[in-house]
């Protein structure tokens, strides 16, 4: 409104200068005028809009009130409904391996087609490890209590603090199978949907965790994975060691130069104190910084978070219904 003020008085002292003509500034003033009462009309409409917006809500709040009711009731069940998951994690640091012998001997190990690996590959392998066919079937092959946990786990009691298994499909006095076991890529899908492995870069820490509807096989499944993890990398390390010393001790019999027989008596070594820290050594390729622990609290549902979402999208869609019916109708009828 200070616009067409303003406009309207820098018109009128120009008329007085004799600068345009008056029947100009009687133009000019007619046109103030109309974009005042526009303004003050689009002013008054928005005002009307806004009133006759909480004016629609208002009438129809029993409406708003039932359906949002719904809602929330609706996802209050459905939390009810949902199966408790208990999550249980670990940080994991690589453990630090004797290192393969020195620089000098690097041209050896070229010629004897060894790669030496530093601590980021060890941390690559570890990850790649957790989630291998060939971790799980060793984990299946040493745990066998770990497949009925997976594909027939029925309920936890947590009064009694006991696990149930389905008996319909997994007798647990007998250990069998009532219609046989399932598959390994459908027990490997499931052992897949329950950890959860994760490496920082940052600090070369690796976070492993288990969710699983039984607190104590979240536990217990993390600790299953951290010792098969270590007993795979040290077998695999023990057998590519003794193929090594193996292929080194024929070339250091058929060679007879001095310097390549030092590189070769180098990797012996390398390869012997290898060995060594593969018997020697419990966590030989993790080693657990916060052990695994028995969850107190689930992981899921959380409850009040759901009944907070289902009630406001109770709230948002009754709102959007009720205004669309009523603009709906009020253009039908005009």
């Amino acid at each position: 409104m200070a616009g067409w003020q303003s406009g309207y008085a820098a018109a009128c002292k120009a008329v007085y200068a004799g600068s345009i003509p008056a029947s100009a500034s009687m133009v000019y003033n007619k046109t103030l005028f109309s974009e005042k009462r526009m303004d003050q009309e689009n002013f008054n409409n928005d005002e009307i809009n806004v009133i006759e917006l909480f004016e629609i809500l208002q009438s129809n709040f029993v409406f708003l009130a039932s359906i949002t009711f719904i809602f929330a009731f609706c996802s209050v069940f459905y939390s009810f409904t949902q199966h408790e998951i208990w999550r249980s994690s670990t940080i994991l640091e690589v453990s630090s391996k004797i290192s393969g012998g020195s620089s000098s001997s690097g041209g050896g190990l070229s010629l004897a087609g060894i790669k030496l690996k530093d601590d980021k590959s060890d941390s690559s392998k570890a990850l790649t490890l957790m989630t291998s066919r060939d971790l799980f079937k060793q984990i299946l092959e040493n745990n066998e209590e770990v497949l009925p946990y997976l594909m027939a786990f029925d309920s936890y009691d947590k009064n009694n603090k006991r696990d149930r298994f389905d008996p319909t499909r997994y007798d647990i006095n007998a250990k069998k199978w009532i219609f046989g076991p399932p598959s390994f890529n459908s027990a490997y899908i499931s052992y897949l949907g329950t950890i959860d492995v994760d490496l920082n870069i940052g600090n070369g820490f690796i976070y492993l965790s288990a969710s699983h509807r039984s607190p104590v096989f979240a536990k217990n499944i993390l600790n299953i994975v951290i010792n098969e993890l270590n007993n795979l990398a040290r077998q695999r390390d023990l057998d590519e060691a003794t193929k090594s010393l193996d292929y080194l001790y024929q070339k250091l019999d058929e060679t007879y130069q001095d310097n390549v027989k030092l590189s070769i008596s180098s990797l012996i070594e390398s390869q012997l104190k290898k060995q060594t820290l593969a018997k020697v050594k419990d966590n030989y390729l993790v080693d657990p910084l916060d052990s695994p622990f028995i969850p107190e609290e689930r992981y899921s549902p959380v409850r009040r978070t759901i009944l907070l979402y289902g009630t406001i999208i109770g709230l948002v869609l009754g709102i959007i219904f009720v205004l669309l019916r009523h603009y709906v109708s009020k253009h039908k009828k005009s």
